[in-house]
């Protein structure tokens, strides 16, 4: 089971640390960022009423988390429309698993908990 919370400044060194792992890296579309661009863009992200940007945390019966929230991953929702009352979604969503828990099945996961919240 995955929870979602919303990210705020106390996530920017594990945000910058997900984002600049090689395996993301080589998947992202942007160039990885300096330190500097990380926390300008956290900033511009955390005041974009038209981003959403979660931190994702599972915990289970004592498997991976000896029964502890871990932090397993990020969501970041860019929302492109937002719905009238009863309207047409249009958003883009993107998942960054944290490297020490890919392969477990948490991207699947996160996607799910932010498409219901």
């Amino acid at each position: 089971m995955v929870t979602l919370r919303r990210a705020d400044w106390r996530d920017v060194w594990r945000l910058y640390r997900w984002r600049t792992d090689p395996v993301t890296a080589r998947m992202a579309i942007a160039a990885t960022p300096t330190v500097v661009r990380h926390v300008l863009w956290l900033w511009r992200v955390l005041r974009d009423a038209d981003r959403d940007l979660y931190i994702a945390y599972a915990r289970d019966g004592g498997e991976y988390f000896n029964g502890r929230a871990m932090s397993v991953g990020t969501a970041r929702i860019d929302w492109h429309q937002r719905p009238p009352e009863g309207g047409v979604l249009e958003c883009e969503i993107s998942v960054t698993v944290a490297p020490e828990w890919r392969g477990r099945g948490f991207a699947a996961t996160i996607i799910q908990a932010t498409v219901t919240r």
